[in-house]
């Protein structure tokens, strides 16, 4: 299942149903991703400092924490698909990718020890390519609070 169909299934979904469970494990894998990405860019904000770009860094924190929130929006909807009759907000999910979060960061540190440019170019790419998807997230948060 594509991102952009996961993204609609738990935003539209009102009624699940047993034939969900792909879904919430598709969201939940989705979350961890997010989570894993939010580590990614607290590590790029760190080298944008290292090499005295604020500017750069502060951008790249600021990735990180809608990173964070995206995964804690899809693990909410998640949530929802397999408690229909339960909501939780989005912050409730926050500890629960903390400690992902930081062994992200933690492994992009060990990658740079190592010197393993390329799974360091491999996972930021990776990232990059979910920043269209992290937006819509927020942007669907941002219009639930002005309607």
């Amino acid at each position: 299942m594509m991102l952009r169909e996961i993204l609609m299934l738990v935003a539209v979904s009102t009624s699940p149903s047993p034939s969900d469970d792909g879904a919430v494990a598709d969201a939940s894998r989705m979350a961890n991703t997010f989570a894993d990405c939010a580590g990614v860019w607290d590590w790029v904000s760190a080298a944008e400092l290292a090499n005295e770009r604020p500017a750069s860094s502060k951008q790249a924190k600021q990735t990180a924490e809608g990173a964070h929130f995206a995964a804690m929006w899809l693990a909410s909807h998640a949530y929802h698909l397999d408690n229909p009759e339960q909501r939780k907000p989005y912050g409730a999910f926050k500890a629960m990718f903390e400690g992902r979060r930081e062994a992200s960061y933690t492994g992009m540190m060990a990658m740079l020890e190592r010197g393993d440019q390329a799974g360091l170019v491999q996972r930021v790419s990776a990232c990059s390519a979910l920043l269209e998807a992290q937006e819509e997230m927020i942007n669907d948060v941002r219009k639930t609070f002005v309607e």
